[in-house]
């Protein structure tokens, strides 16, 4: 008896896995109930609401809305040509910034996946990758520092002898400022679609006596188009090229390396048999004649230039933190560590922070348990309908933030749901669900199944299949997901400007502060706390990623 009863626990595990094999369906069932739930309901209800609304219109004497269909909205703006500029002036803007976003970036990448040697190109990936996740909201302000009359642009020009720029709350202010912030987002993709150029490529089209110009022309830039038009596309939605920028590493991370002796010989082959005229380079690999020496010191000139426009800002920014002035000039004339101090007790500041935690560390809970159970659906099981499920999954990180903010403040309004915490963190657990849904799908997707196969002949139990093989194996990816998840509700802004009612958070405590012009010494102490707080999960992400063993490094 007592044999059976210390048997009772496992005896009734491996009857419970034994009806979930026999009912496969039970399972799929139970793991997409209550992700297919929320994002049906809040999700797509929220999109709902916000197109029905469209249809209302707002009384003009007494400022109420009026719940009646009406096309009074699309008329107005169909005939109000103030719309119609603004829409020019977007589409413009888009354009120039994307042109010049593709000017700076595709040297940089080029350098990166043909010339730079490896350990380079990985702290190259990282200096780029790292503005990326920085705050959104800091680097415009760093650049509204810099771009004032008082600011190091002018300093800088003052210098040389010319006069101030006057640049600031202009057109040229925001073509630059949205060039820097779009710019790692057209590196990343134009450098993933150069460094997959087969190399037998190039060697071909100079034994066919092509030159450097010519090869560049005919061979590099239309296999490079792709990763361009990406980078295009992905300037519509900031999130959705985070998770795209960062699915794609981890692709790239885990193809193998080439193989050093084949390409030394391919290298070697035809290098002597005459039929190459000799007023013509040897035949060799990109390395070589294709980005010769004064190529390979432009490229690294213009890397390093693109670098320092990605950093020169945010080091700027943490600069201002320990200004002793309280005026924002430049240069800084003595350095303090005071506002940190009077930022530490200020209570506004307290309470944002520690409201912007919380809400961080909820909305990261509520993804890892909603994408944790969608990714093992997609990942083990075939169904009908799966792909419009992975398509749902990832429709919020899609949308732009101002258009998911607008369509939970519907919902809220429709469900008469006082805006609180709670509001805060739905809006957040929408788009952080999709990172940790992305980073445990790609590991499950590399995990063979022959794993969990073996542990079942060898008689475990679903739960000892899931601690000793399958959580040993997600964990670092569950961690890395989770930590991402948090910096990105850390940062978001725009969707806690419509779902956060009268609470503040730090970013809009921040975004707040400098709308009034108050307190901005104060303020500069709290960017400097909000780069850290949201690059360090960042990097910890990444070194999980790099140490997890099924993620290759080169």
């Amino acid at each position: 008896m007592i044999e059976a009863a210390e048997a009772g626990p496992p005896l009734r595990r491996a009857r419970l896995s034994a009806a979930f094999w026999r009912r496969p369906w039970l399972k799929l069932t139970l793991l997409l109930a209550l992700p297919a739930v929320a994002f049906l309901l809040v999700y797509l209800g929220s999109l709902v609401a916000l197109f029905v609304s469209a249809f209302w219109h707002v009384d003009s004497f007494t400022g109420k809305v009026v719940h009646a269909w009406s096309w009074t909205n699309f008329s107005t703006l169909w005939h109000d040509h103030t719309y119609w500029r603004i829409a020019f002036r977007t589409l413009w803007m888009a354009a120039a910034v994307t042109l010049t976003d593709a000017v700076l970036a595709f040297p940089l990448a080029f350098f990166m996946a043909r010339v730079a040697p490896r350990r380079m190109r990985a702290l190259l990936f990282v200096l780029v990758l790292l503005p990326l996740w920085s705050s959104y909201l800091v680097r415009i302000y760093s650049w509204r520092l810099i771009l004032a009359k008082d600011g190091a642009l002018n300093w800088a020009l003052n210098g040389l002898g010319l006069p101030d720029a006057g640049l600031a709350y202009t057109n040229t202010a925001m073509w630059i400022v949205f060039s820097y912030v779009w710019l790692p987002f057209m590196v990343l993709p134009v450098y993933a679609a150069l460094e997959r150029i087969p190399e037998s490529y190039l060697e071909a089209s100079q034994d066919l006596g092509a030159r450097a110009w010519r090869t560049l022309r005919t061979v590099i830039l239309p296999l490079a188009l792709p990763g361009l038009v990406a980078g295009s596309i992905f300037t519509g939605a900031r999130r959705r090229r985070r998770l795209e920028l960062h699915r794609q590493h981890r692709r790239d991370q885990d193809r193998p390396a080439r193989h050093p002796l084949r390409r030394r010989v391919r290298d070697r082959a035809g290098s002597g048999d005459g039929r190459v005229p000799r007023d013509r380079e040897a035949v060799g690999s990109v390395r070589g004649p294709v980005s010769g020496r004064g190529t390979r010191v432009g490229l690294a000139v213009w890397s390093v230039l693109v670098i320092a426009f990605l950093w020169l800002p945010i080091l700027i920014i943490l600069a201002y933190a320990f200004n002793g002035s309280v005026l924002q000039t430049w240069p800084i004339q003595n350095l303090t560590f005071h506002w940190f101090h009077q930022a530490w007790h200020d209570p506004d500041v307290r309470s944002s922070l520690w409201l912007s935690v919380k809400v961080g560390l909820l909305a990261t809970a509520v993804a890892l348990v909603l994408g944790t159970a969608a990714s093992f659906a997609i990942a083990r099981f075939s169904f009908f309908g799966r792909e419009a499920v992975s398509f749902l999954l990832l429709l919020p990180i899609a949308l732009p933030g101002i258009i998911t903010g607008m369509a939970l403040n519907s919902f809220f309004y429709f469900a008469g749901i006082s805006f609180s915490i709670w509001t805060i963190v739905i809006g957040h657990a929408t788009f952080c669900v999709v990172l940790v849904y992305n980073n445990v799908l790609a590991r499950l997707r590399r995990t063979s199944p022959s794993l969990i196969e073996a542990s079942q002949d060898l008689g475990a139990d679903g739960w000892q299949t899931f601690r000793f093989v399958t959580w040993p194996v997600l964990s670092t990816a569950l961690v890395a997901g989770g930590l991402l998840a948090f910096a990105l509700s850390f940062d978001e802004v725009i969707v806690t400007t419509f779902t956060s009612g009268a609470q503040e958070t730090l970013p809009i405590l921040i975004l707040d502060h400098i709308e009034r012009g108050q307190d901005l010494p104060v303020i500069n102490a709290v960017v400097f706390v909000v780069i850290v707080l949201t690059v360090i999960p960042v990097v910890i992400s990444q070194r999980l990623t790099h140490e997890s063993g099924l993620v290759g490094t080169r």
